[in-house]
C-alpha cells in the first residue's frame, strides 16, 4: 500500500514537471519515467532527473530534498531570482513554486571547471572566476546566513569521542580563528558556501555558477578558500585567483585566505569523519588542516606583529585581538641598546644615544620574563599567543629573529 501511495505522488509529480516544460513552450522527447533519473556524487538528499527535449538539448531536473538548518528553499528561490535581477549566469530556468523542483539547463561537461582548466589557459580562466565571484559578491543581497561557528561545532559533536579527542586541539584553534573572522563584519557578503569546481562552467567566454541551495551571507573569503582548497590550486595560483579579485588590496583578502582555510579544511575533515565511505582519506586531510593552520599563523603575525624601529623592539598592533600575548626580550639589552636608531637624532662616540635612558626605560616596561607568562600559553591550543627570541652577532652587524 504504502508502495502504491509512493508511486502515485510521483507520477503526479511527473506531471506537474512535465507542465512546468510545457510553460516554458519545451517538448520533451517523451514522457518522464525513473529511467530518466540521474545519480550525482556530491549530493545526499535531493534526486535528479535528466531529459532531453526534441531539439536535442538536455535539462537537468532537481527534485528537491531536505536542506540543513537554517537554510530554506525560500531563500534559496530568493536569492536565484536576485542573481537573474542581476544578470548574473545561472543554469536555473525555472523553480516550482511550491519548491518541489526545480529545472536547469545542463551545460556540456567539457565546459565543467574541472575539464575546462586542463584545456584553456588557466590564469585567464582564473581571472573570469575571481571576477564572477567578485560580482555577485558585490550586487547581491541575499537572504539567509552562513553559521560558521555552528556549522564547525556540530560536525564537531557528530563525530565519534575517540575522533574528538584526537582534533580537540584542532577544534579550539579553529574556533579562535573564526572569532577573528566574524569580527570583520564589512566582509560579510552574498556567498554561494559551496563553490566547488563542479558548481563552476565557462561557457562561451563566460563564467556560470550553479547548486546555489547554500547561499547566504558569509565572509567573502569562505568562497575563495573552498574552491581553491577543491580544486586543489597552487600557491601561485591563489595568489593570483586572489589578486584578479582584490587587486588594490581593498580587502586585505590574502590574510582574511589564509585564516578561512584551516577553517574549511577542518569543517571538510569533520564531514570526512562522519563519512564511511571517506574514512581512508582523513589522515592527509588532517595533515593538510595543519598545513593551513601554520600557513594562518604566519598571516596573523604578519598581520598583529609590527616592529617599532625607533625603539627597535615589537610590539602588538592591535591588542584587543591577543591581548595576553607578550613578547619576550632576553638578555640582549646591551647589545640592542648599541644599535638602536632613534629617527635623525646624533650619536656621541662610540655610537650610544644621548637620551640612553629613554631607551632603557621603555625596553625595560616592553619586556617580560618567559616564567610570568600565563600558564594557558604552554599548552600551545590558543590561537594568537608568541615566544620572540633575538639573536644578535658578534659585531652587531647581523641578528636573528624568531617568532613561535
Amino acid at each position: 500500500m504504502q508502495n502504491r501511495v509512493q508511486t502515485v505522488k510521483k507520477d503526479r509529480l511527473y506531471k506537474r514537471i512535465e507542465a512546468a516544460f510545457a510553460a516554458l513552450s519545451i517538448s520533451l522527447r517523451r514522457p518522464l519515467t525513473d529511467e530518466d533519473s540521474q545519480q550525482l556524487y556530491h549530493s545526499i538528499t535531493n534526486q535528479f532527473l535528466k531529459v532531453e527535449d526534441t531539439f536535442g538539448n538536455f535539462y537537468l531536473i532537481r527534485i528537491n530534498g531536505k536542506l540543513w538548518e537554517p537554510f530554506t528553499r525560500e531563500d534559496e528561490a530568493f536569492n536565484l531570482l536576485d542573481l537573474k535581477r542581476r544578470g548574473i549566469n545561472i543554469n536555473v530556468i525555472y523553480i516550482d513554486e511550491q519548491q518541489l523542483f526545480q529545472i536547469c539547463t545542463l551545460y556540456d561537461t567539457d565546459s565543467q571547471f574541472e575539464v575546462a582548466h586542463n584545456k584553456t589557459n588557466s590564469r585567464l580562466l582564473l581571472q573570469r572566476i575571481a571576477r564572477g565571484i567578485k560580482t555577485f559578491h558585490r550586487e547581491c543581497e541575499f537572504k539567509g546566513h552562513y553559521p560558521l561557528p555552528n556549522s564547525v561545532a556540530n560536525a564537531f559533536s557528530r563525530v565519534s569521542k575517540v575522533r574528538q579527542v584526537e582534533t580537540l586541539g584542532l577544534y579550539k584553534n579553529i574556533l579562535s580563528i573564526i572569532q577573528v573572522l566574524r569580527a570583520d563584519t564589512k566582509n560579510h557578503v552574498s556567498s554561494h558556501n559551496d563553490l566547488l569546481p563542479s558548481s563552476i562552467y565557462c561557457r562561451n567566454n563566460q563564467i556560470a555558477f550553479v547548486d546555489w541551495e547554500y547561499s547566504g551571507q558569509n565572509h567573502r573569503a569562505y568562497d575563495l578558500a573552498l574552491f581553491s582548497i577543491k580544486a586543489s590550486l597552487t600557491g601561485l595560483q591563489e595568489k593570483y585567483l586572489v589578486s584578479q579579485y582584490d587587486p588594490n588590496n581593498q580587502f586585505q583578502l590574502l590574510y582574511s585566505v589564509a585564516l578561512m582555510k584551516p577553517v574549511v579544511s577542518f569543517l571538510l575533515t569533520l564531514w570526512a569523519l562522519g563519512s564511511t565511505k571517506l574514512a581512508p582519506t582523513v589522515t592527509p586531510l588532517l595533515e593538510n588542516v595543519k598545513l593551513h593552520l601554520q600557513d594562518a599563523y604566519t598571516a596573523h603575525s604578519a598581520r598583529t606583529l609590527f616592529a617599532l624601529s625607533k625603539f627597535g623592539v615589537f610590539r602588538i598592533a592591535k591588542p584587543e585581538e591577543s591581548k595576553t600575548v607578550k613578547l619576550l626580550l632576553l638578555d640582549r639589552r646591551r647589545r640592542v641598546e648599541r644599535n638602536l636608531r632613534l629617527g635623525r637624532m646624533k650619536f656621541q662616540e662610540g655610537g650610544m644615544p644621548k637620551n640612553k635612558d629613554r631607551i632603557a626605560s621603555v625596553m625595560e616596561t616592553s619586556r617580560g620574563m618567559i616564567d610570568e607568562r600565563p600558564a594557558v600559553v604552554s599548552e600551545k591550543l590558543r590561537f594568537g599567543d608568541w615566544d620572540v627570541d633575538a639573536v644578535i652577532s658578534k659585531n652587531c652587524k647581523q641578528a636573528v629573529l624568531s617568532i613561535v
